[in-house]
């Protein structure tokens, strides 16, 4: 057997608790895998110091099975030998029990670095995120301070000239000239408006999210059936009830009809919140989506990524007929500290 191979005896105290175990016989392996030499006869005490306070799981484990029969299996990290084992126990007879294991402290330790690895990239990517949202907020603060000052102030000097004082062709070129700079600085406080979006940081996530169903839904062209008379701005009746939304709102995967319907909600949950986005677009892979393949991009798996650094959790699910039903969880909780 290339795994070691270790046939042992229970001893239990005058209670019948067991306390300690002997090795009755071991095979080649053993020794290649422990470094341990010359145990049959002797107790794993005495073989192997110190094994029951440091690792007290393997006396429970091999006393339940020597006394219960069945069998077990698990991994545990054996202190006074430094290395992971994983470890198939049965009993053969009563009060007696024979353990098979194999070395897995390279896996371990590679699964060990793997993590490490994957929360530094997160701890990047939430750092990353943090200096894109810092650096749109100085952005559209520049803008509102010089490039918007600046357009205005020429509007309104332009103003006082007036094209009446101005042949009839240069009138013509005045106005236009006057209506580029009207223009210029909406286009300009709408960037402001997209880089750094006011309802999120003055009214909170609900506000910014019907903002956004509204956004989307006029550059998509679509009209809010459920709009109606003293309704808010996206038609919202209440905690709980769908706000309907354009279909790229809910459409990520680039696949969604033109004409297909969305409805997202937001609703406090315990002490989280919900937010669920429906569609009946064509579907795709949620494997793939959550992956970063197969969709041209990054998006929900960036979205999962983030999610799970401040203790949430994306959910998806694709009929395989009708559009995906995207859920967001998100406890509200401070995030993980880097």
């Amino acid at each position: 057997m290339l795994e070691g191979f270790a046939y042992c005896q229970m001893i239990y105290d005058d209670q019948r608790r067991p306390v300690n175990w002997v090795f009755l016989a071991v095979n080649k392996a053993f020794g290649t895998l422990t470094g341990l030499g010359d145990v049959a006869g002797r107790r794993g005490s005495e073989v192997m110091p110190g094994i029951h306070q440091a690792n007290p799981e393997l006396l429970e484990t091999y006393g339940r099975v020597a006394a219960g029969g069945g069998a077990e299996a698990f991994e545990s990290f054996v202190v006074p030998l430094g290395r992971w084992l994983s470890i198939s126990v049965f009993s053969p007879a009563p009060d007696h029990f024979v353990a098979v294991f194999e070395d897995v402290t390279q896996r371990r330790q590679n699964e060990e670095r793997l993590a490490a690895y994957q929360q530094q990239l997160r701890l990047l990517g939430s750092k990353l995120a943090s200096a894109e949202e810092n650096e749109r907020r100085r952005i559209a603060a520049d803008l509102h301070d010089n490039v918007v000052q600046s357009l205005a102030a020429a509007s309104l000097r332009l103003q006082t000239v007036g094209a009446g004082d101005l042949a009839p062709a240069a009138a013509a070129s005045f106005s236009e000239a006057l209506r580029l700079l009207h223009q210029a600085v909406q286009d300009t406080r709408s960037l402001m408006f997209e880089l750094c979006p006011p309802p999120l940081y003055e009214l909170g996530l609900e506000a910014a999210l019907e903002w956004l169903v509204e956004k989307v839904g006029k550059s998509t062209a679509w009209r809010d059936p459920g709009r109606r008379a003293g309704a808010g701005p996206t038609g919202r009746r209440g905690p709980g009830h769908p706000v309907p939304g354009g279909p790229r709102v809910a459409a990520e995967h680039r696949q969604a009809r033109p004409a297909g319907k969305a409805a997202v909600s937001f609703r406090r949950q315990g002490d989280g919140v919900r937010i669920e986005v429906r569609d009946d677009g064509r579907g795709f892979s949620p494997q793939g989506a959550t992956a970063g393949r197969g969709l041209g991009g990054f998006g929900l798996f960036e979205v999962r990524e983030r999610l799970d650094y401040i203790g949430g959790s994306l959910q998806i699910e694709s009929p395989a007929e009708g559009g995906p039903r995207r859920c967001c969880w998100r406890p509200c909780r401070r995030p993980k500290k880097e």
